[in-house]
């Protein structure tokens, strides 16, 4: 506690004394329940023009390439979890290489992708809770970890077979 507040209230208050709060006269309570009712009804009427306005391009990034939003989200998994040697990224650029001459798309999409990822990489781990990432690392991690090793000594997996 602050020393100023600390202070005032200990010189404010008197020996012995309670803090008791009254509640609001019955005419009050109605009153401040009506005005958050109309103020609900406004938002709700307007929020049906707000959303459409505000498309999420992360989202909308997300659906439109999910391989290669899963390879930059196993990448960032990685990071987190301390995983990345040269093998590891090196089966990781074999993998976003690949997928990118398969699908070619424009720089934007490409930074869209990159950046969905790692919201999604930095919310996984904030989710995770104190300790919780150690788990998330032996799973995850591994796995991801696992996949690129693979890539990078035996080649592409089927999902990422060349025509």
């Amino acid at each position: 506690m602050p020393f100023g507040i600390a202070s005032a209230t200990a010189m404010t208050r008197k020996p012995g004394a309670t803090t008791s709060y009254a509640a609001p006269k019955a005419g009050r309570c109605r009153a401040l329940h009506r005005r958050p009712t109309l103020a609900l009804l406004a938002v709700g009427a307007l929020a049906p023009g707000i959303a459409g306005a505000d498309e999420d391009p992360y989202g909308r990034a997300r659906a439109d390439h999910p391989d290669l939003f899963r390879v930059y989200y196993d990448e960032g998994v990685m990071e987190y979890c301390g995983l990345q040697t040269r093998n590891s990224m090196g089966g990781f650029f074999l993998q976003r290489d690949q997928l990118l001459e398969s699908r070619p798309m424009s720089a934007a999409d490409h930074r869209a992708v990159r950046i969905a990822a790692s919201i999604a990489v930095d919310l996984e781990f904030d989710n995770r809770g104190l300790g919780g990432q150690r788990n998330w690392c032996r799973t995850a991690g591994l796995d991801a970890y696992g996949r690129f090793i693979a890539t990078y000594w035996y080649g592409p997996g089927p999902l990422l077979a060349r025509d």
